[in-house]
C-alpha cells in the first residue's frame, strides 16, 4: 500500500470515531424523546441535539467528500507529497474544530439556533482548514 492510501485510510478511521460519536449523541437524544431521560447537566436534551446535528453536518460525510478531489487527482496524476502534507494539516484542523465544537456545545456555549449552533470563534479554525485544503488542491 502506498502512502496516499495509508493516509486516506487513517483519516477514514479517525472520521468514523466522530461518526460514531454523532450516532451515540443521536441515540441519547432519541431516548430522551421517548421519555427515558438522563439526569445530567452536561447531557441536557438541547445540547445533545446540537452536538448530534453538528457532528452529522460537519463530521464524517463532509470529511469524506472533501477527500474526493484528492482521490481523483491521485488516480490521474499520482501522489504529490506536498499536497498530501496539506491534506494532513487540513484534516488536523478539522478534527480540532470538531473536538472543540463538541466540547463547547456540551458546555452550553450555543446561540440557540437549530443548525450552525456553535460559537462564531470556531469559524477561524474552519478558515485555516480551508486554507490548507485550497493549498493542497493547488499543489
Amino acid at each position: 500500500m502506498d502512502i496516499f492510501q495509508t493516509t486516506i485510510k487513517k483519516h477514514f478511521y479517525i472520521s468514523m470515531i466522530f461518526f460514531i460519536m454523532g450516532l451515540i449523541f443521536g441515540f441519547i437524544y432519541s431516548l430522551n424523546l421517548l421519555g427515558i431521560g438522563i439526569n445530567s447537566q452536561m447531557l441536557n436534551p438541547t445540547d445533545v441535539r446540537a452536538v448530534h446535528l453538528s457532528l452529522m453536518l460537519y463530521g464524517f460525510i463532509p470529511l469524506m467528500l472533501s477527500y474526493l478531489p484528492f482521490l481523483l487527482l491521485h488516480k490521474d496524476l499520482g501522489v504529490n507529497l506536498k499536497a498530501l502534507r496539506y491534506l494532513e494539516i487540513y484534516s488536523i484542523f478539522w478534527y480540532v474544530f470538531l473536538s472543540v465544537m463538541v466540547l463547547s456545545l456540551l458546555m452550553n456555549v450555543t446561540r440557540g439556533l437549530a443548525f450552525y449552533d456553535f460559537h462564531y470563534s470556531l469559524n477561524g479554525i474552519l478558515a485555516f482548514a480551508g486554507l490548507f485544503y485550497i493549498l493542497g488542491l493547488y499543489e
